[in-house]
């Protein structure tokens, strides 16, 4: 199953590995509430491997309909976010989470103003930033 809530880029990237995943289980929201209440359903229907969330909040919202459903993490399913978000190390079990390097990208961002207003050329407009897997006890192996 993908959550997933933010732009259309990153949403196309998740239909197209729910694809190659060969699952069709996505669920686009912005209410964690609403994440829970979904999972929670879905849970109720079919057995799942693995959740991945497109943000951190909502993986804390998975995480909550997972344990109501009295499923342990991640012995009977497996979690990951997306994000880096302090919150993720505060659950019980903390959520492993794909950390955006904000700050690196922070000054990216800076450089290619700062470069706009003295009228220099601006070729670095669109970067990559990667992004860094922070494994926690939500998911198992290496």
């Amino acid at each position: 199953m993908i959550l997933c809530n933010i732009g259309n880029e990153r949403i196309a990237g998740f239909y197209s590995c729910a694809q190659t995943l060969q699952t069709d289980e996505v669920i686009s929201t912005y209410e964690v509430e609403v994440v829970k209440n979904s999972v929670v359903e879905k849970l109720q229907n079919q057995t799942y491997k693995a959740i991945f969330a497109s943000s951190d909040a909502m993986a804390v919202g998975a995480l909550k309909a997972i344990q109501q459903m009295n499923l342990r993490i991640p012995e009977d399913i497996q979690l990951i976010g997306y994000d880096g978000i302090r919150m993720t190390e505060w659950t019980t079990p903390t959520i492993t989470t794909v950390a955006q390097q904000i700050t690196q990208i922070g000054q990216r961002a800076v450089r290619c103003l700062w470069k706009q207003m003295q009228n220099e050329d601006t070729l670095e407009r669109h970067q990559l930033v990667a992004p860094i897997l922070i494994k926690r006890n939500s998911t198992k192996g290496e």
